[in-house]
């Protein structure tokens, strides 16, 4: 208001001015005076409006100063975390990122919504372009070098439409590698799924580096996944999503039976719960998993919180680099030079454990319940209860397990098949000879009733002949008699005559 008041002032008194000296300037005096009295207006708007836009500007770039300090303290915060705190609700970004760092050095490069081609004799051709919105093949031109080299060892998945992977393929290699494709070759034999599986070119596929490994977080709820443990019964690991589980192990099971992708099983199927059921309990109380799954003792781990600052040896004494692919030794000491602690002197390979801080340890074997109940008994820490730990599984031993008992039962089964075709054979003989001796059985019964009945027909005769042999026997032993008696007859007639031959003999001869 004041400049205003001011500026209306000025303007009178220059008119004024003007005015009183019209008698004694001349014309071009008063046109100069006028010009630069409108200048002087036109210097003083502009100046006023680079005071006011200066001023404006100022009170911006203090505002904007204020803003990049809380904005840099708060990326600062968000990237290192809280200073003034020892450990912040939210994790800072260094420490997510050094998880994720570690969860993609354990899970290597993977290339996802690859096409398969057909399987044909020496591979199988598979398009690392990933396809087009509209499901058609995608360009060679529109995607990076895959990076794959020859030999090298893939372990393939099929996807979903969500790019996660719902069924294992088996482990090939790749025999032939282009910046766009690759050309697979399988290193063990294939079930019948896998190979129906295999047959199916409209699915997408997710070529792992490095076979998956099993983690009691990554089923995880995101908002609890990270939280510390502390003293409550919570669970150890994170809150599991009960809903987003049965719906990806529906799907499992589904791809599994053979069943269409849009026609999953039930998320409350049983054998989709059976299969659910430990990953759900994973880090709850021992009493709270017992009442939905059977609670096994290597499944049950003990929850300890240390009163005293204690110091345990964690690094073995073995240096293994990781190429041979043991990360501890077998009583348990890191070898992997990621995984060691180090230090040096008395401190070498030693973690150091601070007061409150909340540990899950095993209490299955005799050395685990020795540490424990030593810890507990010298008052180093208390224990906050058991709690049930889901056993990791170690996929590529598994799998290469399972493939190595496929191997066998084929072989079993070829050893059988070959054993069931010679008993075929031996039966097929065997039938034969029944065929020949029921044949020759059949010969030998229709000759065993002739023989009966020749044997009849003999036995007639012979009672027949026997009979007539009786009879003849008595008229023999009739005949017999009476020719007995003529010859005792004849033998007295004899001697008679013999008595009257030597009497008449002797008669003659004396006369």
């Amino acid at each position: 208001m004041i400049p205003l008041i001011v500026g209306i002032l000025l303007f009178i008194f220059f008119i004024v001015t003007i005015v009183l000296s019209v008698s004694s300037w001349r014309g071009w005096h008063i046109a100069a005076a006028c010009l630069t009295f409108l200048a002087g207006i036109g210097l003083v708007i502009c100046a006023s409006l680079s005071v006011k836009t200066h001023t404006h500007w100022r009170r911006e770039h203090a505002s904007a100063a204020r803003e990049l300090e809380a904005i840099k303290l708060e990326l600062y915060t968000r990237q290192f975390g809280d200073p003034t705190m020892v450990e912040s609700e939210v994790p800072p970004v260094n420490d997510i990122q050094a998880r994720l760092n570690r969860i993609l050095l354990d899970r290597g490069r993977v290339w996802r919504q690859c096409t398969p081609g057909a399987p044909t004799g020496t591979g199988i051709l598979v398009s690392t372009v990933p396809p087009r919105p509209d499901g058609a093949p995608g360009e060679a031109g529109t995607a990076p070098p895959n990076g794959i080299p020859a030999n090298m060892v893939l372990y393939v998945f099929r996807e979903n439409d969500r790019q996660l992977p719902v069924a294992y393929l088996g482990e090939f290699k790749v025999v032939d590698a282009q910046p766009t494709n690759v050309t697979l070759e399988r290193t063990m034999p294939l079930d019948g799924l896998q190979e129906r599986l295999i047959a199916d070119q409209s699915a997408r596929w997710s070529l792992y580096e490095m076979m998956p490994i099993d983690s009691h977080h990554v089923f995880s709820d995101e908002e609890t996944i990270s939280r510390p443990l502390d003293d409550q019964n919570k669970p150890i690991f994170g809150r599991m999503d009960e809903q987003q589980l049965r719906a990806m192990f529906s799907e499992v099971v589904g791809v599994a039976l053979g069943r269409a992708p849009q026609d999953p099983p039930p998320p409350d199927d049983p054998l989709v719960s059976e299969l659910v059921g430990p990953y759900l309990v994973d880090g709850l109380t021992s009493s709270e998993a017992s009442a939905k799954v059977p609670v096994r003792a290597e499944n049950e781990w003990w929850k300890l919180e240390f009163e005293k600052p204690h110091q345990e040896r964690v690094d073995s004494n073995n240096l293994d680099p990781g190429l041979s692919g043991n990360y501890f030794d077998p009583e348990g000491y890191a070898e992997v030079t990621r995984l060691r602690v180090g230090g040096e002197g008395a401190r070498s390979g030693m973690a150091s454990i601070r007061v409150n801080d909340i540990g899950v340890f095993p209490y299955c074997q005799d050395i685990d319940r020795q540490l424990v109940d030593g810890l507990i008994s010298r008052g180093i820490c208390r224990n906050l209860g058991p709690f049930y730990v889901r056993s990791l599984r170690d996929y590529e031993e598994s799998f290469h397990d399972i493939q190595a008992r496929f191997i066998q039962r084929n072989e079993d089964i070829r050893r059988a098949q070959r054993d069931v075709a010679a008993l075929n054979v031996s039966v097929r003989k065997t039938q034969e000879q029944i065929a020949y001796r029921q044949e020759e059985r059949s010969k030998l019964t229709t000759d065993s009733d002739k023989f009966n009945v020749e044997r009849q027909k003999i036995s007639d005769l012979a009672a027949t002949l026997e009979a007539q042999k009786s009879a003849l026997q008595q008229e023999l032993s009739q005949l017999f008699k009476t020719n007995l008696a003529l010859t005792q007859q004849l033998a007295a007639i004899d001697s008679k005559l013999t008595e009257e031959i030597n009497r008449r003999t002797a008669s003659v001869v004396a006369q």
